[in-house]
């Protein structure tokens, strides 16, 4: 009995670290996502994007 509630508790307590750690890297990696978009945007509003896309392509 005691075992078995033990094993309940683990399973728990590593389902419930799995999910804080996929909320974590989901909201990480939306706001990564927003600030590349917006550093995008504010790029290419000053023009300095098409310079850079030259340059890659060279």
């Amino acid at each position: 009995m005691v075992k078995y509630l033990k094993q309940n508790v683990v399973l728990i307590f590593f389902r419930a670290k799995q999910g804080a750690l996929i909320i974590f890297f989901g909201t990480y990696s939306i706001k990564k996502r927003l600030s590349m978009a917006h550093g995008l945007k504010k790029a290419s509003e000053t023009q300095a994007l098409p310079a850079l896309l030259e340059d890659m392509n060279v």
